[in-house]
Order: structure tokens, then sequence, then C-alpha cells
């Protein structure tokens, strides 16, 4: 059965006594740079309050696929700056289901991990609140990667520093 498109389901129906098997194999050429563009990822910080400065921060990444169709797994890992952890209470306004976009988040060691479905060009964020819990000199930049979890080659990720909350940062392109 040959096919001029791709589709994502294939159903068969079949008749008879016997054995049967049932192959599926697509091949295909992948174009990394054009479906790198179709990836989108803003990160925003700010203080949560002026008060504290960046002890306690903002931050807030978001991402869209502006590709054709859309990304039926997107996978969210936002590390953190070193000396700060992710505020657990902060999580508890997520909505978990599928108008959201957010199928589920982990906190896995000093990184946050969100699962999104049906990522398309509507731009879904993922806001949550990080506090310094070790002062820590030279602070190495944190990253956020942004990736379709079938096609892992297809990934962009953008680097932050926690003092730039001092601004109400949105890191650039």
């Amino acid at each position: 059965l040959a096919l001029s498109e791709y589709p994502n389901e294939i159903k068969a129906k079949i008749t008879g006594k016997g054995c049967v098997s049932v192959q599926a194999e697509v091949n295909y050429h992948l174009d990394t740079a054009a479906a790198l563009e179709d990836l989108r990822l803003d990160i925003d910080l700010k203080p949560a309050n002026q008060r504290f400065k960046c002890s306690v921060i903002i931050l807030k990444p978001c991402v869209s696929y502006t590709g054709v169709g859309q990304i039926n797994m997107a996978i969210v890992e936002v590390n953190m700056p070193s000396g700060y952890a992710p505020d657990q209470a902060s999580f508890l306004s997520f909505n978990i289901d599928n108008d959201s976009g957010v199928k589920k988040f982990e906190i896995i060691r000093n990184q946050v991990v969100f699962y999104l479905t049906n990522l398309s060009a509507n731009k879904v964020c993922l806001p949550f609140t990080i506090e310094e819990n070790l002062v820590v000199e030279n602070v190495a930049n944190a990253t956020v990667k942004f990736y379709d979890y079938y096609k892992p080659e297809v990934s962009i990720s953008k680097s932050f520093k926690a003092e730039d909350c001092e601004v109400n940062i949105n890191v650039p392109a």
C-alpha cells in the first residue's frame, strides 16, 4: 500500500483464517533547520516581590509550534540556576488537562519537566516561582530546552541568568 501523504492513522479490516503480519515503515528526510524555525521559546523573568528582588523569581517559559499541524507531545525542560529551587506550591495552580495542553509535570532534582500535548501555534506559558535557597557567587546561566518528544533532534534551547529578573527581562531569540 503506497501512500502519497503520511497519515497519523492507518486502518485495516482483515477477514479469513490463518496468520497475518502487518508492518508499517516510514522513511523520510527531516529538514532539521526548517523544523527548528517552527519552534518558539520565550523566557520571562521578574521578581515575585520587589522587597525580595531576585531571591524569589517568577519564571515563565512560553512555547509554541508554528509548523504544519501540531506536535503531539512536546517536552519543556527547565534547569534551575545554581542556588535556586522551584517553589512546589507555585505548581498547585496548573491545569492538568487537554484544554491547557499540560499533560503533566515533574520536579526532578534541580529541573522541572513539562509534558505538553497537541501543541500548535497557540502559545502555552508555564509560569512558576523559583526561590534562592543558597547564595552562590558567579551563578552560571540556566537553560530551558524545548523539543518534540518523538523527534528530539528538533529542539531549541535558551539560557537565562537569575540576575536578569531585576530588569523584568524577556530573553531574546
